[in-house]
């Protein structure tokens, strides 16, 4: 098969400097500038990018390529860190999208994503898929303590990134996109249309962590659903994991109320080497101008997904965001838990600001505390300037 690659066109994208000091406690964090950014080159065919694991270091960073061969595209990633005592070169990922028809549409060879449900957290898939188009499925979990995007930033080593952004809910916010991998942010699933339907089938090796070099196996995965829309709004869905320790089942309803909100609500059961137990929530969002959330959960002891992951006791989480006029909004949310091994509930309050500041310049304040068995406070601030655009309104 002969195909030409057009010449290669260097652009600088989305690559931000971030000014991100912290407080914990009575601890400061100097301030730190951390330079973090998405190098790439594009044509017709191929994608390459250069994306920094540690912007500490200036070596250290992940080789993304894509190239597009008629119909199919071939994915893949490389870890490079050239002062590594060994394997500076190593593989994270490869893959072979197929654009095929029939009951295996969307297939996908090699990594991919178990996307996950309303009651079960996405994760890192290397096998087969099938079926409807890969988007993570955010839980509705009201407990922050299971992350649902990937654990480990490329900014891990800035002061905000390590010590806020695993302490306050959705402070993460402030860590630029840029400075995350490539993976498909968990979402909100959309309702269907009377009548419509679709489906996913997942099937090889969970692993351990999404940017993992050694390339660790939690053991074998596999999944199926089916959602349906049942008309007046209203969407189910059925999902079953199993791997060789356990097998989970779940439903999941999505009811649009109109005014652009959706109820939400999961039952899920698990049986396994550990016992089985039960698990349930509902929550609602709304999406607009003044958007809102709420999720409540509550899980037995002995409750395991498929992914493995653990679950809170109880759960609340509420939070909202509000414009504060046509350059300004605010994030507040707050969050209360209680595990099963700590009999003390612990509750975090966080409130962000967002002020866009010429045409590409965001400034970002956080501050949040925590009330457990050590309280503490925490704040920070981030400046995101996309070097490829004019900064504060200059050209």
């Amino acid at each position: 098969m002969a195909f030409t690659v057009p010449f290669l066109r260097r652009a600088l994208l989305a690559a931000p400097l971030v000014v991100a000091p912290s407080v914990h406690a009575a601890e400061p964090v100097p301030m730190a500038v951390v330079p973090v950014g998405n190098y790439a080159w594009s044509a017709a065919d191929v994608e390459l990018s250069y994306l920094p694991t540690d912007p500490a270091r200036p070596g250290p960073g992940q080789l993304r390529g894509a190239l597009d061969v008629g119909p199919t595209r071939l994915r893949t990633s490389v870890r490079v860190d050239p002062a590594a005592d060994r394997r500076r070169i190593a593989p994270v990922e490869a893959s072979w999208e197929l654009p095929a028809s029939g009951p295996l549409q969307n297939l996908v060879l090699g990594d991919s994503y178990a996307t996950g449900a309303g009651w079960s957290a996405p994760t890192r898939l290397t096998g087969l898929r099938f079926g409807r188009d890969v988007a993570l499925r955010a839980p509705l979990r009201a407990d922050d303590s299971v992350a649902v995007v990937p654990p480990r930033t490329f900014a891990a080593t800035s002061a905000l990134g390590e010590a806020s952004a695993s302490r306050i809910p959705d402070a993460s916010r402030l860590i630029p996109t840029a400075a995350v991998p490539a993976a498909p942010r968990p979402t909100d699933p959309a309702p269907l249309g009377a009548g419509a339907t679709d489906y996913e089938v997942e099937v090889g090796r969970l692993r351990e962590g999404w940017d993992d070099p050694d390339r660790t196996y939690l053991g074998n995965y596999g999944a199926a659903a089916y959602r349906t829309g049942l008309g007046h709004g209203l969407t189910a869905e059925a999902r079953t994991e199993w791997t060789g320790a356990l097998n989970a089942r779940g439903l999941e309803l999505l009811q649009d109320v109109g005014g652009g909100a959706m109820l939400r609500a999961v039952a899920a059961q698990s049986e396994g080497d550990q016992g089985s137990g039960r698990r349930w929530g509902v929550g609602v969002v709304r999406q607009g101008p003044l958007t809102w959330r709420m999720a409540y959960a509550v899980a037995d002891r002995d409750f395991r997904s498929g992914t493995g992951a653990v679950e809170a006791r109880e759960a609340l989480r509420v939070g909202t965001s509000v414009p504060l006029g046509r350059r300004a909004s605010a994030d507040l949310s707050y969050a209360r838990k209680t595990t099963w091994d700590l009999g003390a509930p612990t509750s975090t309050i966080a409130l962000t600001t967002h002020l866009a500041v010429g045409r590409a310049t965001t400034v970002s304040f956080d501050m949040g505390r925590e009330d457990s068995l050590q309280p503490a406070w925490r704040a920070g601030a981030s400046i995101s300037v996309p070097l490829d655009a004019p900064v504060l309104g200059k050209p």
